[in-house]
Order: structure tokens, then C-alpha cells, then sequence
């Protein structure tokens, strides 16, 4: 029976960890999806035009990416907790959102791989397996 026991444990802490890997792929698939979709022409503004809106539309820009951003923690320190992660989740988290952001400058959906394709790489990038 222990070792039924521990069996089970261990498959459970295989399950948690695709689990783990699963939603950090579907936070960078659609985060790619947001970014460089066709109808995105708000994202230059949110990344890199931000100081030039009102106080007020500051505010509530910086309450959206609280918001937006605290849907990755409990992922991102998961991934960490079980390994996956090697950097602390505060240096990840920001090393992460700026490789994702900045594809905007480079990535065309027409010349270079599809977006499944920038997220398998990103994974591969960010995870160890």
C-alpha cells in the first residue's frame, strides 16, 4: 500500500506539473494572440505611448495590468515551487512580459512562424522540463 501510495503521489506532482506548463501556455498564446493580432493597433499606445495619457487614463491603465498580471503570479510561482522556473518570479515575470512585449517590433505573422510556433518557442525559452 506505500507503495501505491507513493505512486500516486508522484503522478499527482506529474499531473500538477503539465497542468502548470498548460496554463502558462495558454497566458503567452493569448497574450501573443492579444499583441500582434490585426485589430491590436491599441497595444503600441498601452507599451510604449503610456506617459503621454492623462493622469487619470495612467491610473487606470496601471489598475488594468495589476489586474492583468496578478492571473500570471499563482502560475508563474507554481512553475517556480516545482522547479520549472528557474528565477525568482518577480525577475521572470518582468523578463518574461518584456520578450513577449516586445515581439510587436519584430515578429510578422506573414514572414515568420505562426503564433503557436512564437509560443512554443517562448515556452521553451521561460520553462525547464
Amino acid at each position: 500500500n506505500a507503495n501505491i501510495s507513493l505512486l500516486n503521489k508522484e503522478q499527482s506532482r506529474q499531473q500538477i506539473r503539465r497542468l502548470q506548463h498548460h496554463l502558462l501556455h495558454v497566458l503567452i498564446q493569448n497574450h501573443f494572440e492579444v499583441l500582434l493580432s490585426p485589430k491590436s493597433d491599441f497595444i503600441p499606445v498601452m507599451l510604449y505611448e503610456w506617459r503621454s495619457l492623462t493622469p487619470l487614463q495612467q491610473n487606470t491603465m496601471a489598475t488594468l495590468q495589476r489586474e492583468y498580471e496578478a492571473v500570471w503570479l499563482p502560475v508563474l510561482e507554481a512553475l517556480f515551487t516545482s522547479g520549472q522556473l528557474k528565477c525568482p518570479v518577480k525577475l521572470a515575470r518582468l523578463l518574461i512580459f518584456g520578450a513577449l512585449n516586445w515581439s510587436v517590433q519584430w515578429f510578422d505573422m506573414k514572414k515568420e512562424a505562426s503564433l503557436d510556433d512564437l509560443t512554443e518557442a517562448a515556452m521553451a525559452l521561460f520553462i525547464r522540463d
